[in-house]
């Protein structure tokens, strides 16, 4: 081990290129696996946190029952269904409750009662001063019976009906066909109205469906004069970044597993929860789709990932070789000495190690560091992983520690394992140096052509496929590894049919220079065809191909977020809501002139006569052609055509004309 020190000195440039490249290899690779580990689970906690309210909850509504003891016990089933968690993850929930048929005076301000009427939602919220901020006034008490029962209501309903605090409203319990008139004693205005626990009683109502609310009343108030034909809701709420980090499809599943547990215990014949209790979320049908969306998105980061470790790992096999080269005739010596191939590569090893020992104690820390700065200069579009990686200080966490040891490693073996090379006499040594082949030991392999091979059954796959994500046998999605693996090698076959395209090239060059005076250029070509440099050409392919097809990938991804955004909207802009009130903001779309067609859309499910359920989509065909955003390849003839099979199909409906203002038949 002596020699060790004395043996480095004498190669310090070659090792400490080797340490530089080891050093990128290393931090890029780390930067990179931690980046492609945090980046999904972040999108996925941030795509919970933007999904509406229901889509990221558990809501459960069952009646009211006709009691206090009813009441209590199913607030206590519904509380003991939501205690096993949700895949591990804890849940947060919360009450409320509702009556029906409370109407409002036609008179109000801001109220358009017409034939039906209007209706206010009158219930209780639990948990409503942590979630709202009271504006004016106080939270609603308790009081006598013969008194009016006092409301708070959002600040949007007060204003749309113009109401303030000491207010008094003349409501009608047409359930029981008794006055129940109500005071008005705060206004209160959400926090944020984007939270999860809005998904009880609808959330704020401003009209939807001819309905205002919530009036929100004492829960009290609530038993003693609301309960009877009511409705009671629990909501579950979860932190977004614990579903991310328990992982979609287990929620998925353990809402299914929910859904089977209510559907036992109503089942049971003391249960309190009868057979109107159900559940309503729209979780599974999210975290379904994130668990889709996590797979391409991870498959995306195969590519880059493949490339920068192929071109890292060759860079660094180069410079092996270099330093093989150089230590080739002292190698030879040694061996004449009595030097054993064992002990060969053990100094080799040590200087490997030597070498790249400060890669690997500073990948982790540098490459965590690389993912802050990438994540800090993301500005808006920030998913927080700095955040994420706070906890771990500037030594970062473990997988960064796992990537970089694992990447050094990688690394030092490149560089040891020329020494474990066939031992040769010093003559042989100077003789391979003198006559070298022409030929790369991988084309007398015949790799090269094998890779070519490989490169076009791939890229069959992949036209056949569209697409590196497949489902698997037995269920889901799955990364095929042939059709991530497709680009990278079509570039390394190019890269092989160059290197065996250069004893050619360099040939022709030697017969060019032949024919001109120039002695210099003939020596040079005679040099470059005796040693043909594989190695740097290798790199230098390597290096073009894959800054041609980075471009190229990325182009190709943003059209495809173009196309699924424009699939998902369906056109420039889409409104959507039940909310009479769309009607006015309808027609000021269509005056502006840059709206072209404006077509109205309901959507629905049906059933089939064998049971089935099949989505429904209404569209006038005749404005279709003007709004819907089709690929030219979907429609090839054009929108106008594909829509027009639709409009000769259309069946002629007898009826009666009505005028734009008719109100009533």
């Amino acid at each position: 081990m002596r020699l060790v020190g004395p043996r480095a000195a004498s190669a310090a440039p070659l090792l400490l290129a080797a340490a530089a490249a080891a050093l990128v290899t290393t931090v890029s690779l780390t930067a990179f696996v931690l980046y492609a580990y945090l980046l999904p689970q972040a999108g996925v906690r941030q795509a919970v946190a933007d999904a509406p309210p229901l889509e990221r909850s558990v809501l459960l509504i069952s009646g009211s029952g006709s009691s206090g003891e009813d009441f209590t016990a199913r607030d206590r089933a519904a509380r003991e269904l939501f205690a096993d968690d949700l895949a591990g993850v804890p849940l947060t929930v919360y009450g409320g409750g509702a009556g029906i048929s409370q109407r409002l005076p036609d008179d109000l301000p801001g109220v358009d009662a017409g034939p039906e009427g209007a209706y206010a939602l009158v219930g209780f919220l639990e948990g409503l001063e942590e979630h709202a901020e009271l504006v004016t006034g106080a939270w609603p008490q308790a009081v006598d019976e013969d008194e009016p029962a006092q409301v708070a209501l959002p600040r949007e309903v007060a204003e749309d009906l113009g109401l303030s605090v000491g207010e008094r409203v003349e409501i009608v319990d047409e359930v029981r066909d008794l006055d129940r008139p109500v005071v008005v004693t705060g206004v209160w205005e959400a926090r944020n109205p984007s939270q999860a626990y809005w998904a009880l009683l609808g959330g704020i109502s401003t009209g939807t469906g001819q309905v205002w609310g919530p009036f929100v009343v004492h829960p009290d108030e609530y038993l003693a004069r609301y309960q009877r034909l009511g409705t009671l809701e629990w909501v579950a709420v979860a932190d977004p970044a614990d579903l991310a980090r328990a992982g979609m499809p287990q929620v998925a599943a353990a809402v299914a597993d929910l859904q089977d547990r209510l559907q036992r215990q109503r089942d049971q014949p003391d249960s309190p929860l009868d057979d109107a209790t159900r559940v309503r979320t729209g979780l599974d049908g999210l975290a379904e789709r994130l668990t889709v969306a996590t797979v391409v998105n991870r498959s995306g980061l195969v590519l880059p990932a493949a490339l920068l470790g192929v071109i890292a790992a060759y860079g660094l096999v180069l410079v092996a070789r270099l330093l093989a080269a150089h230590r080739r005739g002292e190698n030879a010596l040694l061996r004449a000495r009595g030097a054993s191939r064992r002990q060969l590569v053990r100094l080799a090893a040590s200087e490997a190690v030597l070498a790249l020992g400060p890669a690997a104690l500073a990948g982790a820390p540098a490459g965590t560091w690389l993912v802050r700065v990438a994540d800090a200069n993301a500005g808006g579009r920030s998913l927080g992983l700095a955040a994420d990686l706070a906890p771990y200080g500037w030594a970062g966490p473990p997988l960064a520690w796992l990537v970089a040891v694992v990447a050094a490693a990688g690394c030092a073996v490149a560089l040891a394992t020329p020494a474990a090379g066939r031992g040769r006499t010093w003559v042989a040594e100077q003789q391979e140096r003198s006559r070298p082949g022409r030929a790369a030991v991988v084309q007398r392999a015949g790799v090269d052509v094998a890779l070519v091979v490989v490169a076009g059954l791939a890229w069959w796959q992949l036209r056949q496929y569209g697409q590196a994500v497949t489902p698997r046998s037995l269920g889901g999605l799955g990364v095929d590894p042939l059709l991530v693996a497709a680009p990278v090698l079509a570039v390394l076959a190019a890269t092989a049919v160059a290197l065996r395209l250069l004893p050619l090239a360099t040939r022709l060059g030697v017969r060019l220079a032949g024919r001109r005076d120039a002695f210099s250029g003939l020596l040079g070509m005679w040099q470059a065809d005796r040693r043909p440099h594989a190695g740097p050409v290798l790199l230098l392919v390597l290096a073009v191909a894959t800054s041609v097809l980075a471009p190229t990938v990325a182009a190709t991804w943003q059209q495809s977020q173009k196309d699924q955004a424009a699939h998902a909207v369906g056109a420039d802009l889409r409104l959507e809501g039940n909310d009479p009130r769309l009607d006015p903001q309808v027609r000021q779309l269509a005056d502006m002139p840059q709206v072209d067609g404006l077509a109205a859309v309901h959507r629905t499910v049906t059933a089939l006569p064998d049971g089935r359920r099949v989505p429904v989509l209404a569209i006038d065909s005749d404005r279709a052609a003007q709004v819907v955003r089709l690929r030219q390849d979907l429609a090839p003839d054009g929108a106008a055509a594909l829509f027009g099979v639709l409009h000769e199909g259309r069946p002629q409906v007898a009826g009666i004309p009505l005028p734009e203002d008719a109100r009533r038949l």
